[in-house]
């Protein structure tokens, strides 16, 4: 294994094996070339060329703005001319199938033969690292610690995707208040990936209505308090509105590899009214009112 300079990153490669060349696509995004790894067997009759995505696995040195399909398939033919093959085969799974058919449009002459597992022509994910407002991304709206869930997580429909973006909005003041760089934690949340956190099946994260952040760097209890009060006393000034909750929580046992965090939703007309501007304290999964706006 061995990670190589292509273009502006440094892809995460492995070859093994004799034969015609066969490059292979993994799934994700958030996974790695592992979930391909069983397809080693094929070694006695193909090159198989393992890699990682950019932004995915052990590649490194690119932004994840910068996981677009452009970048993706250009990074497969740099790698493809760096090796020194004229043409190979391409395997794509699931994600990495997506991955795979843009790149066949856009280098037809390079690939013999295209091969898709458990990918489709039309994919509901939006794959190309789209910013939802300046400094937010929707990958950064979709993602999640635990990896076997990433995949599924990543999948939105357009209505998704519009109130994604409305909620980034909203963390984006929050980012202009606390005058420092945001780090998300948790924005959409499929169905599986709710209960595993132990959220409530009302919550606002499973409409992508809600967002849990927190400033960037360490997670402490004073970081979080801190940035808290800023957040409630501009509230207050009228400077952080249209929400429906802004919420403080810490949880002993850990969410998302974390014990303190900032949670704020949207406000009408996607929640009650009534129970809009809230500013709550959550302790262990108990909730207290902080205020009201």
């Amino acid at each position: 294994m061995t990670t190589m300079p292509i273009r502006d990153v440094a892809l995460f490669v492995k070859v093994v094996g004799h034969g015609y060349p066969l490059l292979l696509m993994h799934g994700g995004p958030g996974a790695d070339h592992w979930t391909l790894w069983p397809l080693r067997r094929c070694a006695d009759h193909f090159t198989l060329v393992f890699y990682d995505h950019r932004c995915n696995g052990r590649s490194a040195g690119a932004p994840v703005s910068s996981m677009t399909w452009e970048n993706l398939t250009a990074d497969a033919e740099a790698l493809r001319q760096r090796l020194g093959f004229d043409h190979w085969a391409v395997l794509g799974h699931s994600f990495g199938g997506h991955v795979a058919l843009e790149y066949a449009l856009r280098y037809p002459d390079s690939l013999s033969h295209l091969v898709l597992l458990d990918t489709g022509g039309d994919g509901r994910w939006v794959a190309d690292g789209r910013k939802l407002t300046p400094h937010i991304s929707l990958l950064e709206m979709t993602r999640t610690d635990h990896a076997d869930l990433q995949e599924e997580n990543r999948r939105v429909t357009d209505d998704e995707v519009a109130r994604l973006t409305e909620t980034a909005r909203l963390v984006e003041v929050c980012r202009d208040i606390l005058g420092t760089a945001i780090d998300v934690h948790s924005g959409k949340r499929g169905a599986a990936l709710n209960a595993r956190v132990g959220g409530s099946d009302k919550s606002q994260h499973l409409r992508c209505e809600a967002c849990d952040f927190s400033p960037a760097g360490p997670d402490t209890e004073q970081s979080i308090e801190a940035a808290f009060t800023l957040l409630w006393e501009a509230a207050r000034g009228g400077k952080l509105r249209g929400f429906g909750q802004l919420i403080v929580e810490n949880q002993a046992t850990g969410r998302e590899r974390r014990s303190y965090w900032l949670h704020i939703s949207l406000g009408s007309p996607h929640r009650n009214p009534a129970r809009c501007g809230e500013v709550l304290r959550m302790v262990n999964g108990n909730y207290s009112l902080v205020g009201k706006v």
